[in-house]
């Protein structure tokens, strides 16, 4: 393959897995699950998905890597980015939470710098420019200054998530396993509230919607793709999670956006077309 061509696969891979990580939303609201079993439940069974994933991708020859450092930090990065988001919402409002969580792209450009050595572009500011007032607008009916606290770890989740970007990102050769390790450590966590929850058939189908698609193949994807792009791209393109997450719920819940809903969604998505578009015509060509 090209450049260009390894870079769009990347990209169109991306795409699709925060498409499928945005279905976390409504799933979540259709189970009467609290929040820590629900996502150690979807923790486990994401495992074993993008381990035989990880185990059929690689062939015969396929090992598993020995952790270093950064691998470990990694995978806790991921379970502490889902356990502080929960935390979150419990706390303040959902809409706090996650333009919150959001903020992540701000800190990916300033740990991109200093711990990748990649250099943000001026379309990388523009685009992160364009994203955080787009989602502000977004969630402008819901914003709250309510729940200080909730907000205060909401903002810390953003950091996670950044720190889990860009420690993925910088092990990217292991990045599946990396996930693998923290979705064990999720699972681990939530593991003793199971047993007090409701096993429904509806419960057990969404269970197993979660752990399969919103995180599991969605996340073999997400390792296919990373390698290709750089921190920042990445974390753009990740901006489609929170916009289509309440798509979904006002699709199958009943959940409609308001007027500066779409507003917020319009300049969101020009955002990310734009620096996808960019990224297409200049790959970043010293990536993987």
């Amino acid at each position: 393959m090209t450049i260009k061509s390894t870079h769009l696969r990347a990209v169109l891979l991306l795409i699709l897995a925060s498409a499928l990580f945005s279905l976390g939303g409504v799933f979540i609201k259709l189970s009467d699950w609290e929040a820590l079993p629900l996502n150690s439940a979807r923790s486990g069974i994401s495992a074993v998905i993008i381990a035989v994933a990880l185990r059929k991708m690689g062939g015969s020859d396929y090992q598993w890597p020995s952790f270093n450092r950064n691998m470990v930090l990694g995978a806790l990065a991921y379970t502490f980015t889902n356990i502080t988001f929960i935390a979150a919402t419990k706390m303040t409002t959902a809409a706090n939470a996650i333009f919150l969580q959001f903020t992540a792209p701000i800190w990916v450009i300033l740990g991109s710098f200093f711990f990748l050595a990649e250099k943000p572009r001026r379309i990388d500011w523009a685009a992160v420019g364009l994203i955080i007032p787009g989602m502000a607008l977004f969630f402008a009916d819901q914003l709250s200054t309510d729940g200080f606290n909730g907000n205060m770890i909401a903002i810390v989740s953003g950091v996670c998530m950044a720190f889990m970007v860009i420690l993925l990102r910088s092990e990217s050769h292991a990045a599946g396993e990396i996930a693998v390790l923290g979705a064990i450590f999720a699972f681990v966590i939530g593991l003793p509230f199971i047993f007090d929850q409701s096993f429904s058939l509806n419960n057990i189908l969404i269970i197993l919607g979660l752990g399969i698609f919103q995180i599991g193949i969605s996340f073999v994807f997400y390792t296919m793709a990373i390698p290709h792009l750089s921190a920042v791209e990445i974390i753009v393109i990740m901006a489609i999670e929170p916009i289509l997450n309440p798509v979904w719920v006002a699709i199958f819940a009943g959940e409609t956006p308001g007027f500066f809903a779409i507003i917020g969604s319009v300049i969101v998505v020009i955002a990310i077309l734009g620096r996808v578009i960019f990224s297409i015509q200049q790959p970043e060509t010293d990536l993987a």
